[in-house]
């Protein structure tokens, strides 16, 4: 695969995580509503913060992330909702394993898109069954990225990471 076509198909999953991530703020309320704003993404609506604080956490970690992508670096992303943080509440874990394929050609990535459309469907339907959580404001969050050996290395004596 070019590497054009690499960067696109990381593109394309780094955005979906963006999604994701936003998702769960919006729909487990831990930011207020006013906070997110309703755009369109894979023909179905989704939120999407405008709280800047929030962003700049969300992409400096995903800057991270589409580096370990782009490098075959990465094997999961996990996001954990805690009130104590060696008591996690809710953890969404996203497996992030690189194939290659979704680029190959329009048929394979209109197939990927729908995944991922689907996907978002489906976490949403399951994001409903579960119980309120406390309207306290010592709920926190934090995207952890699970990688290689090799990539915990160099991300711990690269300053831009």
């Amino acid at each position: 695969m070019s590497s054009v076509k690499q960067k696109q198909e990381v593109d394309v999953v780094i955005e979906m995580m963006e999604i994701y991530i936003n998702s769960i703020l919006y729909k487990r309320k831990l930011y207020p509503e006013a906070i997110f704003r309703i755009r369109k993404a894979y023909n179905i609506p989704v939120y999407v913060s405008i709280y800047s604080a929030l962003n700049d956490y969300i992409a400096q970690t995903l800057k991270a992330a589409r580096e370990m992508l782009r490098n075959r670096k990465i094997r999961r992303m996990e996001m954990i909702i805690f009130e104590d943080p060696d008591n996690p509440m809710e953890s969404y874990v996203f497996n992030l394993q690189y194939l290659g394929l979704v680029m190959e050609n329009d048929e394979n990535m209109s197939a990927f898109e729908e995944e991922l459309r689907q996907s978002l469907l489906s976490l949403d339907a399951r994001m409903k069954n579960l119980n309120r959580l406390p309207e306290s404001k010592d709920v926190k969050f934090k995207i952890l990225l699970h990688t290689t050996e090799s990539a915990y290395v160099r991300i711990g004596n690269d300053p831009h990471l």
